[in-house]
């Protein structure tokens, strides 16, 4: 277990300030002070929005809780270039901050009680106490690792009583596992919550305020939390909410560095199979994010389309293993716990090929039961299906597509940061729209659309050795929304563009030259304000807001990862 948190002198955190003492500093520092432009780039007009939304915070905390000696927290939101759907299985990731993010000002309390309040009105407060669940607590943490995949689940269910609204549950996950990794539960918590966040847009504001919120529960002890328990604590809190994520958002969140990709893969206690590394991106190029203003949102057969492509990838490890048996010898046994292991024990590329060619194209549930193993098919099938009707389940599923999607994303991200070091835009946008090609499900035309992976198309690759990374595969996690969009930015001129994060809603990215990003700024806009596209978004979609002309594209500012904000002198 992970237990290399010390308590630190309370020195070596930066001390908590008055409410009306920040309030009177920010004052002086308007267009703010020099750990600003560290954390958010010499972008003077960025800082001076960042100093309006810190004092906007201060002055609710001030109206709820009083003038009590708070720190301040931030954490940042994050995009995905590359390495979509892959950080459940140790795949590696492109990964880049985002500069909307989530602050708290938190004080710590002699009582027990913990106290939240959001800045959005739209979200009530939130208040209880740690003792209802410290034994149950101390059991999971005496019988798991933390990054033992039963103690998420047991964890999760311990708030299944909590009576908490969805984001009080993300409140009470972090104080929880904070604990559960090395933090004192003594002391209470007064808290405010706000953010300049787009919700629902798969730029990871579920995870940056799990982050933001761990660092103020460690912080309530007096101490810094080290960058594992930071992390898995997180994803922890997030399963703990009800959303079954990977590391990849928290890592981002938390690693990421102003103006630079991080390339890493995250997996097992410390997190690093192998060193991360980061690389400034490109000054000629700039990533545009384009809203849809539509949440992630599975109803009817989508829902069971996009399922039934998961259950198959839940368990693409132990179908690879299955697969490599061929090719390997029958005493060689193999087994693989994560993507890039599979990729370091075939490196030849027509090997890799026939790996994918040995999947089965498609199997029904028996058949995957007498494959792979009652139990495992069964857990993942009850996961993922067991909320449908029984009418509604599915029983017969595509393999080669999702598993291939998967493997094939793994190198894609890493090809793509070999083509950041060289500063290769073009192959790094062909590497955007292949991955989404894998993830697309209407072709520029509207119609519907999913990649051939059949064992005649699998053939011919093999027969032109065609790179691994170039081949789609089929996970189908995006939406007609998000593919109009990244049409639309393609058409216009950008080198690439994909969704981001997990797909089925949200936005997507577009990788443009600055000179042209502009212009193909301005396409898009008036692509996504049309009355088609409005009409592609449904019934169901967020409401368009009114500012969506200067909102709804924006450039991504890659800032510093999260922490404790340095007040001003």
């Amino acid at each position: 277990m992970i237990s290399n948190a010390q308590r630190l002198p309370s020195g070596n955190l930066v001390p908590p300030l008055s409410c009306t003492e920040w309030l009177e500093r920010l004052d002086r520092s308007q267009d703010g002070w020099p750990d600003l432009f560290r954390i958010y780039g010499n972008r003077p007009d960025l800082v001076r929005q960042k100093v309006r939304l810190i004092r906007a915070g201060l002055f609710h905390f001030l109206s709820v809780h009083g003038n009590l000696s708070v720190r301040v927290y931030r954490a940042p939101g994050r995009i995905n270039l590359r390495g979509m759907h892959v950080d459940t299985h140790g795949g590696w990731l492109n990964l880049q901050t985002h500069h909307r993010e989530t602050l708290v000002a938190a004080a710590k309390t002699d009582d027990p009680v913990h106290r939240y309040a959001n800045g959005d009105p739209a979200f009530t407060g939130v208040e209880f106490t740690l003792t209802p669940y410290l034994d149950r607590l101390a059991s999971v943490r005496q019988r798991h690792t933390p990054d033992d995949p039963a103690a998420l689940l047991e964890l999760a269910d311990i708030q299944a009583g909590s009576g908490l609204p969805s984001w009080g549950r993300y409140a009470l996950g972090t104080a929880l596992t904070a604990i559960f990794h090395g933090s004192p539960p003594d002391g209470g918590l007064r808290a405010v919550v706000w953010s300049d966040t787009v919700q629902g847009a798969s730029l990871s504001s579920s995870a940056s305020l799990c982050v933001a919120l761990t660092l103020a529960q460690w912080g309530r002890a007096g101490m810094t939390p080290p960058l594992a328990p930071l992390v898995h604590g997180s994803r922890q809190a997030e399963w703990f909410a009800g959303a079954r994520v990977g590391l990849s958002d928290q890592g981002a969140v938390a690693l990421g560095q102003p103006g630079s990709v991080l390339f890493t893969a995250l997996w097992g206690p410390e997190l690093f199979p192998a060193p991360p590394a980061w690389h400034p991106f490109p000054e000629d190029a700039t990533i545009l994010i384009l809203h849809t203003f539509t949440s992630r949102h599975l109803s009817g057969s989508r829902r069971a389309d996009y399922a039934r492509n998961r259950f198959a990838y839940s368990m693409a490890l132990r179908m690879l293993e299955s697969a490599a048996a061929p090719l390997r010898g029958p005493y060689q046994p193999i087994a693989f716990s994560t993507f890039p292991e599979v990729l370091a024990a075939f490196p030849d590329n027509c090997d890799r090929l026939r790996l994918i060619a040995n999947l089965p194209d498609s199997l029904d549930l028996a058949d995957l039961e007498h494959r792979y193993g009652i139990f495992a098919v069964r857990e993942a099938y009850d996961r993922l299906f067991g909320d449908l009707p029984p009418a509604e389940r599915p029983t017969r599923f595509a393999i080669r597509g999702p598993v291939l999607f998967g493997l094939a994303e793994t190198l894609r991200a890493h090809r793509f940061f070999e083509a950041l070091r060289s500063n290769d835009l073009e192959r790094m946008g062909l590497l955007m729209r292949i991955g989404h090609d894998g993830d697309r499900v209407t072709d520029t035309a509207g119609r519907p659309y999913t990649v051939p992976t059949d064992s005649a198309t699998i053939r011919e690759w093999i027969a032109r050795n065609r790179p691994l990374e170039e081949c789609p595969g089929a996970y189908g996690a995006s939406t007609p929304t998000l593919d109009r969009a990244v049409d639309t930015a393609t058409q216009a001129g950008a080198v690439g563009a994909c969704l981001t994060g997990a797909g089925m809603g949200g936005a997507a990215l577009a990788l443009c030259r600055k000179t042209d990003a502009e212009a193909i700024r301005e396409s898009i806009a008036r692509c996504l304000a049309s009355d088609d596209f409005q009409r592609l978004r449904g019934r169901d979609a967020q409401p368009w807001p009114e500012d969506a002309a200067q909102t709804a594209v924006e450039e991504n500012i890659a800032v510093a990862g999260a922490g404790i904000l340095p007040p001003p002198a």
